[in-house]
Protein backbone atom coordinates (compact mmCIF):
# COMPACT_ATOMS: atom_id res chain seq x y z
CA UNK A 1 0.00 0.00 0.00
CA UNK A 2 1.36 3.30 -0.70
CA UNK A 3 2.70 5.25 2.10
CA UNK A 4 2.17 9.14 2.54
CA UNK A 5 3.54 11.67 -0.27
CA UNK A 6 5.06 15.46 0.61
CA UNK A 7 4.45 16.21 -3.21
CA UNK A 8 0.51 16.11 -4.72
CA UNK A 9 -0.47 13.77 -7.57
CA UNK A 10 -4.24 14.87 -7.02
CA UNK A 11 -5.18 18.60 -6.55
CA UNK A 12 -8.55 17.69 -6.55
CA UNK A 13 -8.89 16.06 -3.12
CA UNK A 14 -6.67 18.49 -1.72
CA UNK A 15 -8.73 21.56 -2.54
CA UNK A 16 -11.82 19.56 -1.55
CA UNK A 17 -10.24 19.10 1.92
CA UNK A 18 -8.43 22.29 2.71
CA UNK A 19 -12.14 24.38 1.54
CA UNK A 20 -14.09 22.29 4.10
CA UNK A 21 -11.12 22.85 6.92
CA UNK A 22 -11.33 26.86 5.76
CA UNK A 23 -15.34 26.73 5.57
CA UNK A 24 -16.85 24.05 7.42
CA UNK A 25 -14.29 23.73 10.48
CA UNK A 26 -16.57 22.35 12.92
CA UNK A 27 -15.98 18.57 10.93
CA UNK A 28 -14.26 15.80 12.16
CA UNK A 29 -12.21 13.17 10.94
CA UNK A 30 -15.89 10.81 10.26
CA UNK A 31 -17.47 13.71 8.69
CA UNK A 32 -15.17 13.59 5.92
CA UNK A 33 -17.57 10.82 3.97
CA UNK A 34 -16.20 11.45 0.16
CA UNK A 35 -12.90 9.98 1.08
CA UNK A 36 -11.02 7.45 3.68
CA UNK A 37 -10.13 7.59 6.85
CA UNK A 38 -6.20 7.07 4.97
CA UNK A 39 -6.73 9.85 2.76
CA UNK A 40 -7.91 12.55 5.32
CA UNK A 41 -4.75 11.77 6.86
CA UNK A 42 -2.94 12.16 4.24
CA UNK A 43 -4.78 15.71 3.13
CA UNK A 44 -4.36 16.86 6.96
CA UNK A 45 -0.95 16.36 7.11
CA UNK A 46 -0.45 18.11 3.43
CA UNK A 47 -2.67 21.28 5.07
CA UNK A 48 -0.31 21.23 7.44
CA UNK A 49 2.85 21.59 6.25
CA UNK A 50 1.57 24.38 3.85
CA UNK A 51 -0.41 26.53 6.09
CA UNK A 52 0.75 25.57 9.88
CA UNK A 53 0.72 28.35 11.71
CA UNK A 54 -3.21 28.43 10.44
CA UNK A 55 -4.31 24.95 11.68
CA UNK A 56 -5.77 25.28 14.49
CA UNK A 57 -8.46 21.84 16.41
CA UNK A 58 -10.62 22.12 19.41
CA UNK A 59 -12.26 18.68 20.97
CA UNK A 60 -15.70 17.87 21.37
CA UNK A 61 -18.01 15.42 21.96
CA UNK A 62 -18.05 14.07 18.81
CA UNK A 63 -14.07 14.23 18.16
CA UNK A 64 -11.05 16.40 17.11
CA UNK A 65 -11.87 18.85 14.76
CA UNK A 66 -9.21 20.60 12.89
CA UNK A 67 -9.92 23.79 10.88
CA UNK A 68 -8.21 26.77 9.33
CA UNK A 69 -8.20 30.17 11.20
CA UNK A 70 -7.31 33.14 9.34
CA UNK A 71 -7.08 36.97 10.36
CA UNK A 72 -7.18 38.44 6.51
CA UNK A 73 -5.78 41.86 8.11
CA UNK A 74 -2.72 40.33 9.22
CA UNK A 75 -1.40 38.73 5.84
CA UNK A 76 -0.45 40.40 2.55
CA UNK A 77 -0.50 36.88 0.70
CA UNK A 78 -2.51 34.61 0.04
CA UNK A 79 -1.62 31.37 1.80
CA UNK A 80 -3.22 29.24 -0.05
CA UNK A 81 -0.95 29.76 -3.09
CA UNK A 82 1.30 27.18 -1.63
CA UNK A 83 -0.81 24.43 -2.31
CA UNK A 84 0.26 24.94 -5.71
CA UNK A 85 4.01 24.88 -5.27
CA UNK A 86 3.96 21.20 -4.10
CA UNK A 87 2.84 19.31 -7.11
CA UNK A 88 4.69 16.34 -7.94
CA UNK A 89 6.95 15.25 -10.50
CA UNK A 90 9.60 12.53 -11.81
CA UNK A 91 13.42 13.16 -11.14
CA UNK A 92 13.82 13.73 -14.38
CA UNK A 93 11.52 16.51 -14.73
CA UNK A 94 13.12 18.34 -12.19
CA UNK A 95 16.75 18.13 -13.43
CA UNK A 96 16.16 18.44 -17.08
CA UNK A 97 14.18 21.57 -15.72
CA UNK A 98 17.16 23.13 -14.89
CA UNK A 99 19.08 22.22 -17.32
CA UNK A 100 17.62 23.24 -20.15
CA UNK A 101 17.14 26.82 -18.61
CA UNK A 102 20.84 27.25 -17.55
CA UNK A 103 21.82 26.02 -20.87
CA UNK A 104 19.40 28.39 -22.26
CA UNK A 105 19.99 31.42 -19.86
CA UNK A 106 23.64 31.19 -21.63
CA UNK A 107 22.19 32.35 -24.87
CA UNK A 108 22.26 28.65 -26.64
CA UNK A 109 20.03 28.36 -29.49
CA UNK A 110 19.20 25.12 -31.29
CA UNK A 111 17.07 21.74 -32.18
CA UNK A 112 16.11 19.13 -30.27
CA UNK A 113 19.11 16.66 -30.90
CA UNK A 114 21.27 19.60 -30.67
CA UNK A 115 20.35 20.28 -27.61
CA UNK A 116 20.12 16.93 -25.95
CA UNK A 117 23.88 16.34 -26.98
CA UNK A 118 24.96 19.71 -25.57
CA UNK A 119 23.59 18.57 -21.89
CA UNK A 120 25.12 15.45 -22.36
CA UNK A 121 28.55 17.05 -22.73
CA UNK A 122 27.71 20.06 -20.14
CA UNK A 123 26.25 18.06 -17.53
CA UNK A 124 27.52 14.40 -18.30
CA UNK A 125 24.34 13.13 -17.89
CA UNK A 126 22.17 10.83 -21.39
CA UNK A 127 18.55 11.94 -21.67
CA UNK A 128 16.40 10.55 -24.45
CA UNK A 129 16.30 12.77 -27.53
CA UNK A 130 12.13 12.11 -27.21
CA UNK A 131 11.85 13.24 -23.92
CA UNK A 132 13.93 16.61 -24.66
CA UNK A 133 11.68 17.08 -27.62
CA UNK A 134 8.54 16.54 -25.45
CA UNK A 135 10.03 19.22 -22.87
CA UNK A 136 11.12 21.33 -25.33
CA UNK A 137 7.42 21.73 -26.83
CA UNK A 138 6.02 21.73 -23.30
CA UNK A 139 7.79 24.83 -22.16
CA UNK A 140 7.50 26.56 -25.67
CA UNK A 141 3.33 25.99 -25.34
CA UNK A 142 4.15 27.51 -21.88
CA UNK A 143 5.86 30.80 -23.42
CA UNK A 144 8.96 29.59 -21.70
CA UNK A 145 10.74 28.97 -24.88
CA UNK A 146 10.56 30.47 -28.26
CA UNK A 147 10.11 28.11 -30.76
CA UNK A 148 11.28 28.96 -34.44
CA UNK A 149 11.52 27.23 -37.96
CA UNK A 150 14.61 26.80 -39.66
CA UNK A 151 14.23 25.25 -42.93
CA UNK A 152 12.46 22.02 -42.25
CA UNK A 153 13.22 21.63 -38.40
CA UNK A 154 12.34 23.85 -35.26
CA UNK A 155 14.73 25.57 -33.05
CA UNK A 156 14.68 26.99 -30.14
CA UNK A 157 15.72 29.25 -27.53
CA UNK A 158 14.81 31.12 -24.22
CA UNK A 159 12.14 33.79 -24.60
CA UNK A 160 13.06 37.45 -24.40
CA UNK A 161 10.10 38.29 -22.24
CA UNK A 162 10.88 39.28 -18.70
CA UNK A 163 9.00 41.11 -15.81
CA UNK A 164 10.57 44.26 -16.93
CA UNK A 165 9.04 44.47 -20.44
CA UNK A 166 5.79 42.64 -19.19
CA UNK A 167 4.89 45.72 -17.48
CA UNK A 168 7.17 48.15 -19.25
CA UNK A 169 4.50 50.72 -19.97
CA UNK A 170 3.00 50.29 -16.28
CA UNK A 171 4.07 53.05 -13.49
CA UNK A 172 4.13 51.50 -10.19
CA UNK A 173 4.43 48.01 -11.59
CA UNK A 174 5.16 46.47 -8.39
CA UNK A 175 1.72 47.66 -6.82
CA UNK A 176 0.28 46.97 -9.99
CA UNK A 177 1.73 43.41 -9.44
CA UNK A 178 0.91 42.98 -5.91
CA UNK A 179 -2.78 44.08 -6.58
CA UNK A 180 -3.19 42.07 -9.23
CA UNK A 181 -2.26 38.55 -7.17
CA UNK A 182 -4.28 39.23 -4.87
CA UNK A 183 -7.79 40.24 -6.38
CA UNK A 184 -8.08 38.99 -10.01
CA UNK A 185 -8.86 35.29 -10.99
CA UNK A 186 -5.85 33.45 -11.68
CA UNK A 187 -3.80 35.45 -8.63
CA UNK A 188 -1.59 32.44 -8.89
CA UNK A 189 0.75 33.61 -12.38
CA UNK A 190 0.95 37.00 -10.27
CA UNK A 191 2.58 34.91 -7.51
CA UNK A 192 4.85 33.34 -9.06
CA UNK A 193 6.57 36.46 -10.82
CA UNK A 194 6.34 37.72 -7.44
CA UNK A 195 8.16 34.92 -6.33
CA UNK A 196 10.72 34.78 -9.51
CA UNK A 197 11.23 38.49 -9.32
CA UNK A 198 12.02 38.61 -5.16
CA UNK A 199 8.53 41.21 -4.56
CA UNK A 200 6.62 41.61 -1.94
CA UNK A 201 3.11 43.54 -1.19
CA UNK A 202 4.08 46.31 0.71
CA UNK A 203 1.26 48.42 -0.50
CA UNK A 204 -2.25 46.43 0.10
CA UNK A 205 -4.01 44.96 3.02
CA UNK A 206 -7.82 43.82 2.68
CA UNK A 207 -10.86 43.68 4.67
CA UNK A 208 -12.64 41.17 2.52
CA UNK A 209 -10.15 38.81 0.96
CA UNK A 210 -11.94 35.83 -0.74
CA UNK A 211 -8.63 33.88 -0.23
CA UNK A 212 -10.44 30.30 -1.18
CA UNK A 213 -11.16 31.16 -4.64
CA UNK A 214 -7.33 30.47 -5.49
CA UNK A 215 -8.46 27.18 -5.18
CA UNK A 216 -10.72 27.10 -7.60
CA UNK A 217 -8.60 28.38 -10.67
CA UNK A 218 -7.54 25.54 -12.55
CA UNK A 219 -11.12 25.34 -13.16
CA UNK A 220 -11.37 28.89 -14.42
CA UNK A 221 -8.20 28.49 -16.25
CA UNK A 222 -10.30 25.83 -18.61
CA UNK A 223 -13.29 27.98 -18.52
CA UNK A 224 -11.75 30.43 -20.13
CA UNK A 225 -9.80 28.82 -22.70
CA UNK A 226 -12.81 26.81 -23.87
CA UNK A 227 -14.34 30.50 -23.77
CA UNK A 228 -11.35 31.73 -25.78
CA UNK A 229 -11.21 29.10 -28.38
CA UNK A 230 -15.29 28.98 -28.91
CA UNK A 231 -15.82 25.42 -27.56
CA UNK A 232 -18.08 23.76 -24.93
CA UNK A 233 -16.89 22.94 -21.83
CA UNK A 234 -17.70 19.44 -20.26
CA UNK A 235 -17.61 19.36 -16.21
CA UNK A 236 -18.24 17.45 -13.35
CA UNK A 237 -20.79 19.45 -10.92
CA UNK A 238 -21.19 17.95 -7.61
CA UNK A 239 -25.06 18.95 -5.70
CA UNK A 240 -24.85 19.97 -2.15
CA UNK A 241 -28.46 19.29 -2.02
CA UNK A 242 -28.51 15.93 -3.08
CA UNK A 243 -24.94 14.30 -2.49
CA UNK A 244 -24.38 13.42 -6.35
CA UNK A 245 -22.51 14.37 -9.39
CA UNK A 246 -23.54 14.56 -12.44
CA UNK A 247 -21.81 15.42 -15.71
CA UNK A 248 -22.84 18.55 -17.66
CA UNK A 249 -21.88 19.92 -21.43
CA UNK A 250 -22.59 22.93 -22.61
CA UNK A 251 -21.88 26.85 -23.58
CA UNK A 252 -19.84 28.84 -21.22
CA UNK A 253 -20.25 32.59 -21.83
CA UNK A 254 -19.12 34.55 -18.93
CA UNK A 255 -17.80 33.95 -15.01
CA UNK A 256 -19.61 35.70 -12.55
CA UNK A 257 -17.84 37.17 -8.97
CA UNK A 258 -20.07 37.93 -5.91
CA UNK A 259 -18.70 40.78 -4.33
CA UNK A 260 -20.30 40.08 -1.27
CA UNK A 261 -19.58 36.56 -0.49
CA UNK A 262 -16.71 36.17 -2.78
CA UNK A 263 -18.29 33.12 -4.72
CA UNK A 264 -17.85 32.24 -8.14
CA UNK A 265 -20.08 31.11 -10.58
CA UNK A 266 -20.46 30.03 -14.52
CA UNK A 267 -23.12 31.02 -17.10
CA UNK A 268 -23.54 28.08 -19.13
CA UNK A 269 -26.02 28.09 -22.13
CA UNK A 270 -27.29 24.70 -22.47
CA UNK A 271 -30.19 24.19 -25.53
CA UNK A 272 -32.57 27.59 -25.07
CA UNK A 273 -32.06 27.51 -21.15
CA UNK A 274 -28.82 29.72 -19.63
CA UNK A 275 -28.00 27.83 -16.01
CA UNK A 276 -25.29 29.31 -13.37
CA UNK A 277 -22.83 26.57 -11.58
CA UNK A 278 -21.03 27.55 -8.72
CA UNK A 279 -17.22 26.76 -9.14
CA UNK A 280 -16.11 25.31 -6.01
CA UNK A 281 -18.89 22.49 -6.74
CA UNK A 282 -17.07 21.47 -10.27
CA UNK A 283 -14.88 18.74 -9.69
CA UNK A 284 -12.88 18.81 -13.33
CA UNK A 285 -14.06 19.88 -16.44
CA UNK A 286 -11.99 20.02 -19.93
CA UNK A 287 -12.56 21.51 -23.24
CA UNK A 288 -14.94 20.10 -25.73
CA UNK A 289 -15.60 20.48 -29.20
CA UNK A 290 -16.02 23.83 -31.56
CA UNK A 291 -19.65 25.39 -30.93
CA UNK A 292 -21.58 26.37 -33.71
CA UNK A 293 -23.36 29.80 -34.17
CA UNK A 294 -21.38 31.36 -31.35
CA UNK A 295 -21.94 35.00 -31.55
CA UNK A 296 -25.52 34.16 -32.16
CA UNK A 297 -25.34 32.17 -28.76
CA UNK A 298 -23.47 35.00 -27.24
CA UNK A 299 -25.12 37.84 -28.02
CA UNK A 300 -28.58 35.94 -26.55
CA UNK A 301 -27.40 35.06 -23.19
CA UNK A 302 -25.59 38.74 -22.90
CA UNK A 303 -29.48 39.94 -23.27
CA UNK A 304 -30.80 37.54 -20.60
CA UNK A 305 -28.20 38.17 -18.16
CA UNK A 306 -28.62 41.84 -18.75
CA UNK A 307 -32.39 41.20 -16.87
CA UNK A 308 -30.84 38.88 -14.17
CA UNK A 309 -30.00 40.20 -10.68
CA UNK A 310 -28.23 37.87 -9.83
CA UNK A 311 -27.46 33.57 -10.74
CA UNK A 312 -30.70 32.04 -9.92
CA UNK A 313 -33.51 31.34 -12.54
CA UNK A 314 -32.27 33.41 -15.28
CA UNK A 315 -33.18 31.39 -18.29
CA UNK A 316 -36.59 32.49 -17.31
CA UNK A 317 -38.91 33.72 -19.84
CA UNK A 318 -41.55 35.51 -18.12
CA UNK A 319 -40.04 38.02 -16.30
CA UNK A 320 -41.02 39.98 -13.02
CA UNK A 321 -41.00 43.56 -12.17
CA UNK A 322 -40.39 45.36 -8.66
CA UNK A 323 -40.13 48.87 -7.63
CA UNK A 324 -39.48 50.28 -3.93
CA UNK A 325 -40.00 53.99 -3.38
CA UNK A 326 -37.39 55.99 -1.23
CA UNK A 327 -37.45 59.03 1.42
CA UNK A 328 -34.04 60.17 0.75
CA UNK A 329 -32.27 63.34 2.65
CA UNK A 330 -30.64 65.08 -0.43
CA UNK A 331 -28.42 67.13 1.82
CA UNK A 332 -28.01 64.87 4.83
CA UNK A 333 -28.48 61.75 2.88
CA UNK A 334 -26.63 62.21 -0.70
CA UNK A 335 -24.62 58.91 0.18
CA UNK A 336 -27.48 56.85 0.31
CA UNK A 337 -28.31 57.67 -2.80
CA UNK A 338 -25.10 57.36 -4.36
CA UNK A 339 -25.11 54.10 -2.68
CA UNK A 340 -28.25 52.96 -4.38
CA UNK A 341 -27.19 54.32 -7.98
CA UNK A 342 -23.88 52.52 -7.55
CA UNK A 343 -25.37 49.29 -6.26
CA UNK A 344 -28.52 48.71 -8.55
CA UNK A 345 -27.08 46.61 -10.97
CA UNK A 346 -29.90 46.74 -13.18
CA UNK A 347 -33.33 48.95 -13.18
CA UNK A 348 -34.12 52.42 -13.19
CA UNK A 349 -33.84 55.22 -10.30
CA UNK A 350 -36.52 58.41 -11.08
CA UNK A 351 -37.44 61.33 -8.71
CA UNK A 352 -40.45 61.59 -8.24
CA UNK A 353 -40.39 64.96 -5.58
CA UNK A 354 -38.04 66.70 -3.17
CA UNK A 355 -36.34 63.93 -1.20
CA UNK A 356 -38.54 61.29 -3.19
CA UNK A 357 -36.79 58.25 -5.34
CA UNK A 358 -38.92 55.43 -7.04
CA UNK A 359 -36.26 52.28 -8.10
CA UNK A 360 -37.67 50.00 -10.25
CA UNK A 361 -36.75 46.89 -12.78
CA UNK A 362 -37.43 43.94 -14.87
CA UNK A 363 -35.43 41.14 -13.60
CA UNK A 364 -35.82 37.06 -13.61
CA UNK A 365 -36.28 36.39 -10.12
CA UNK A 366 -36.95 39.09 -7.69
CA UNK A 367 -36.47 37.24 -4.78
CA UNK A 368 -33.10 37.36 -5.42
CA UNK A 369 -33.00 41.24 -4.81
CA UNK A 370 -34.80 40.64 -1.54
CA UNK A 371 -31.34 40.99 0.85
CA UNK A 372 -30.16 44.31 -1.17
CA UNK A 373 -33.76 45.82 -0.76
CA UNK A 374 -34.14 45.30 3.11
CA UNK A 375 -30.58 47.58 3.69
CA UNK A 376 -32.19 50.19 2.89
CA UNK A 377 -35.74 49.36 5.20
CA UNK A 378 -34.98 52.58 6.60
CA UNK A 379 -35.85 54.24 3.64
CA UNK A 380 -38.60 52.82 2.23
CA UNK A 381 -42.16 54.04 2.15
CA UNK A 382 -43.72 51.75 -0.40
CA UNK A 383 -43.15 48.62 -2.13
CA UNK A 384 -44.55 46.90 -4.83
CA UNK A 385 -43.82 43.39 -6.84
CA UNK A 386 -45.80 41.62 -9.41
CA UNK A 387 -45.21 38.35 -7.61
CA UNK A 388 -47.28 37.91 -5.23
CA UNK A 389 -45.19 35.09 -3.16
CA UNK A 390 -42.55 37.88 -2.85
CA UNK A 391 -44.90 40.08 -2.00
CA UNK A 392 -46.19 38.43 1.10
CA UNK A 393 -43.23 37.72 2.15
CA UNK A 394 -41.58 40.82 2.31
CA UNK A 395 -44.73 42.13 4.25
CA UNK A 396 -44.56 39.43 6.97
CA UNK A 397 -41.04 39.82 7.40
CA UNK A 398 -42.33 43.59 8.19
CA UNK A 399 -44.84 42.23 10.56
CA UNK A 400 -42.46 39.99 12.50
CA UNK A 401 -39.88 42.83 12.43
CA UNK A 402 -42.87 45.15 14.30
CA UNK A 403 -43.80 42.56 16.39
CA UNK A 404 -40.11 41.79 17.19
CA UNK A 405 -39.22 45.27 18.22
CA UNK A 406 -42.91 46.05 19.75
CA UNK A 407 -44.00 48.01 17.46
CA UNK A 408 -46.95 48.64 15.05
CA UNK A 409 -46.78 47.77 11.41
Amino acid sequence: MAGYQELIKNFAKLRDCMRDFFVYGFKTRDDFKFMSGRTYDNERRHIENFLGKYVRWEYSKTGKRVFLSFNTLRFTQNPFYQAYLAKSFTGNDIVLHFYLLDMFSTGFCGGADAITDEIANRYDQCFDAQTVRAKLLEYARLGILLRIRVGRSYQYRLQDTTLKTLFADIKNRDDALSFFTEVAPLGIIGHYLQQGNNLVNKSFMFKHHFIAATLDDEIVLTILQAMHEHRYLQFVNFSERVGTEKTFVGMPVKILVSLQNGRRYVAVKHGNKLACFRLDYIKKAKVGEKVSGWEHGKAWTDHVLKQAWGIAHAWRSKKEKISFVLHIDEQQELYVLERLQRERRTGEISKLADNIFCYSATVSDVGELLPWIRTFIGHIKAFNCSNLEVQKRWEQDLQNMFALYGGEC
